[in-house]
């Protein structure tokens, strides 16, 4: 089994009973059985659904089912090897990371120092 395969299937799997259609991202987390920590793993490899959805777009929604979202998110994210996976879990720390670094220096600026950038 591929990881593509591997990960759409627990998506899935996740989304067992869930009340199609689904209408917002919001919906689409709370779907899932523990929200935005619902994690899919395959091999070391894991993502969970908060990240996941984040490859998703307003554009997206409703989705009429499960197999529907779990399409949309392992073609977005282009689960075809360990190797991609990994990519996209780096980029998303990495992302985060520079997030991070930006709001907290945007914090200990001074009142003077964030008039001056604006």
């Amino acid at each position: 089994m591929t990881v593509r395969d591997d990960i759409h299937g627990q998506i899935v799997a996740g989304l067992k009973g869930a009340k199609f259609p689904i209408n917002t991202p919001e919906e689409l987390l709370s779907a899932f059985p523990a929200g935005a920590d619902t994690t899919c793993r395959s091999g070391d490899l894991a993502v969970t659904a908060g990240e996941a959805g984040k490859l998703l777009t307003p554009a997206d929604f409703p989705f009429k089912d499960a197999k529907q979202v779990a399409d949309t998110i392992v073609e977005r994210a282009g689960f075809k090897s360990c190797a991609l996976l990994l990519r996209f879990s780096l980029f998303f720390l990495l992302s985060l990371f520079i997030f991070v670094s930006t709001s907290a220096q945007y914090y200990f600026l001074d009142e003077t120092e964030i008039k001056e950038q604006e």
